[in-house]
């Protein structure tokens, strides 16, 4: 079996920009929300870096459009009725399939940054500077 990585003999892992930017301009109402709330999480998580921005931009816009699928299918319901020369037809709403790809979309993303209980483990977390246990365990 190959070892895993030695961080004392490949050095300090390198210095990660965790300082937030100010947010995308598209970011509106729920997008914005989900933006402050994300990154507010990712932090408490230690999984934030500044050179996730667009991913997470991305994941606030899709969680806003998410939202606005599923508020319109419990209005008006996952399907509609048409009827023509007497028949009565139903049909799924556009919505559905839209509301399904943006599920898988996010499912992604979350999954790229921990956001799931599957994943969280495999994600990798920026450490304090100042966390005496980092200290230690770097050999400072």
């Amino acid at each position: 079996m190959k070892p895993g990585p030695n961080p004392r003999r490949n050095g300090p892992p390198p210095v990660v920009d965790t300082t937030v930017p100010d947010p995308p301009a598209i970011l509106t109402g729920v997008a914005l929300e989900v933006w402050n709330a994300t990154i507010l999480r990712l932090q408490q998580a230690g999984t934030w870096a500044r050179i996730d921005a667009p991913a997470i931009a991305r994941y606030s816009l899709l969680i806003a459009r998410w939202r606005e699928c599923e508020a319109i299918l419990a209005r008006e319901g996952r399907v509609y009725k048409t009827t023509n020369r007497g028949a009565t037809r139903y049909y799924p709403r556009p919505e559905v399939a839209e509301s399904k790809a943006l599920s898988d979309q996010l499912l992604r993303l979350e999954s790229a940054f921990g956001m799931n209980p599957a994943s969280r483990p495999k994600v990798a977390t920026n450490p304090h500077p100042d966390d005496e246990l980092e200290k230690f365990l770097r050999g400072d």
